[in-house]
């Protein structure tokens, strides 16, 4: 399963600038290559293309804020692919900073949310009924970081735990 996204997201702006941007997403859409393993993992691709089609021009929210930047994507895609597979699909979306956001909603006060930036920094905050967590971890494209394994086994897991 790949998902190729082609150009890095450059600084500049202006309609040719917009348009540019917009046909990388088309190109990124068309190369999707193989079956992804998994409905929730598909459902997940999907929401991060789409995502990539809303978000990608300047001020797509009518706030100002910046477009999706594509290394952002990029790291979000790789941590998708190395999540387990008996998670549900996550809900994605774009930050107005740019970055992508991965979030698992339960129910009030049972979430987990990660956002990923550019730089393969993953910023996450979960609650857990009473309990709150939030902090950073790097992302080396190799694995899941524990903590963050950890903290989608208390949202999902039988007894806090994922198979």
């Amino acid at each position: 399963m790949t998902l190729c996204l082609v150009a890095d997201m450059s600084e500049a702006v202006g309609l040719e600038a917009n348009l540019i941007r917009r046909k990388e997403v088309e190109i990124s859409r068309d190369h999707i290559q193989a079956p992804l393993s998994g409905a929730p993992l598909r459902h997940a691709f999907s929401g991060l293309l789409t995502v990539l089609e809303d978000a990608s021009a300047p001020n797509w929210d009518g706030y100002g804020s910046a477009p999706v930047n594509l290394k952002s994507a990029r790291h979000a895609i790789r941590l998708l692919s190395h999540m387990p597979l008996e998670l549900p699909a996550p809900e994605i979306s774009a930050d107005p900073d740019g970055e992508v956001s991965i979030e698992w909603y339960r129910e009030p006060r049972r979430l987990f949310s990660i956002s990923v930036s550019a730089s393969g920094n993953l910023s996450y905050a979960g609650m857990f009924g009473k309990s709150s967590v939030y902090g950073t971890e790097e992302f080396t494209n190799e694995y899941l970081p524990v903590l963050i394994r950890a903290y989608l086994s208390r949202l999902f897991g039988p007894n806090g735990r994922l198979a």
